[in-house]
């Protein structure tokens, strides 16, 4: 059953690409070729790991791409209190989590994937029930517009272990541009 978050985002989408496909304007072309999505930005595979029972503190992972240089500020949901950016480094063969203050640069064509051991998000004061089936997630860039994305609830099951984005179990996110609006309220200094 689709919710309705995910329901509205969808048919928005839907209806913003087939207005932007208006014959005439396009004629002669394969429609196929490009993504109406987004001119700049690109967020596929996006997905939350739900909280461990008793808990409101999880990830989130995600692909991007850009076809421009910018820089990824920040992360917002009303699903969380505040969004962070973290990676993982080497210190001296332990590795830990650290988040990451100034945003991550995007170079123009480069993808970059956050998943377990690498880049990703966590989210705190999480409000994610066991029911609940996806999140929206916002994306506020340097420079390009904010992209509003619906994220999939992974599997319960999906592990916690080594961080090698081995993610068995997880549903496939979904691909939106920008556009669909912002909640700044958390995850921006």
């Amino acid at each position: 059953m689709r919710s309705p978050l995910k329901s509205f985002f969808l048919f928005n989408s839907l209806w913003l690409g087939l207005a932007a496909c208006t014959p005439g304007d396009h004629a002669g072309h394969d429609h196929n070729a490009h993504n109406h999505a987004s001119p700049e930005i690109v967020i596929s595979d996006a997905r939350v790991r739900p909280p461990l029972p008793g808990r409101n503190i999880t990830a989130g992972y995600f692909s991007l791409n850009s076809n421009q240089s910018d820089r990824l500020i920040a992360v917002s949901s009303p699903a969380s209190g505040r969004i962070e950016l973290h990676t993982h480094i080497d210190d001296d063969g332990i590795m830990r989590m650290r988040r990451i203050d100034g945003g991550i640069e995007i170079k123009a064509g480069e993808d970059i994937v956050f998943e377990p051991g690498g880049f990703h998000i966590m989210l705190f004061d999480a409000d994610i029930s066991p029911e609940t089936e996806d999140v929206a997630l916002t994306f506020d860039f340097e420079t390009a517009p904010d992209v509003t994305i619906i994220a999939d609830i992974m599997s319960p099951n999906a592990g916690y272990g080594s961080g090698h984005g081995s993610d068995s179990g997880s549903k496939q996110g979904h691909e939106y541009g920008s556009g669909h609006g912002s909640d700044k309220a958390s995850g921006k200094k």
